[in-house]
Parts: structure tokens; sequence; C-alpha cells
């Protein structure tokens, strides 16, 4: 019997094994044959999904294989960002450089709560 998962990540890529073990977790899963139709990234989460998140050079590249995840199974990645960063947006919609601005993925603005 094939199960569908959501995963919520809470933690960021580096400074702790949780990130990576949910994408280890997804990755096994989906060998095993089942799917993951969407991972939610909230909190220190969202740190996985920002394009200035890059790792040492001798680190995995967790961001990288979380969008290597997307474009090969169809997962759906979602980072809930706070409030702060959906007015940086709105205000500086000409100029996109404010870290909250620089994902590496689409943003999906969700209200929480």
């Amino acid at each position: 019997m094939s199960l569908r998962y959501v995963l919520v990540v809470t933690e960021p890529a580096y400074g702790s094994q949780l990130a990576r073990t949910a994408y280890q977790f997804a990755c096994a899963a989906i060998e095993a044959g089942h799917q993951i139709s969407k991972v939610f990234f909230y909190q220190d989460g969202v740190l996985n999904g920002t394009a200035t998140t890059v790792p040492a050079n001798d680190e995995f590249d967790i961001v990288a294989a979380w969008q290597s995840l997307a474009r090969e199974h169809q997962v759906q990645l979602e980072l809930a960002l706070p409030l702060r960063c959906v007015v940086a947006l709105s205000a500086n919609k000409r100029r996109r450089n404010t870290a909250c601005s620089r994902a590496r993925w689409p943003l999906i603005f969700r209200k929480l709560g």
C-alpha cells in the first residue's frame, strides 16, 4: 500500500541534523514507493530555501538537494515567512535584494494561526 506524506521542516539547513534527516526520510519514502506531496518549511526551516544559505565547501548542499527532490519527484516546496518578510517583499517590489526575497524556490504565503 502506497502512502502519501506531507513533511514539516522546522530546523535550519545547517547547525542541526534534522533538516537532513527529513530529506533522507523523504528519499527513503519515495524509494519505498510512497509519495511526498509537499514539504512545508516553517520557523527556522525557512532557511532551507533562501538564496543566502550557502554550505561550507565540505558540507552536503541540503538546499540544492531539496530542489532536486522537488524537480525529480514533483514535490511541492513551501516556505512560511514571517510577516516582516511579506511586508519587505511588498515594499521592495522593484528591488529584490533582501534576504527575504532571495528564495531559491517560489514562495507561498499563507496566513498562519
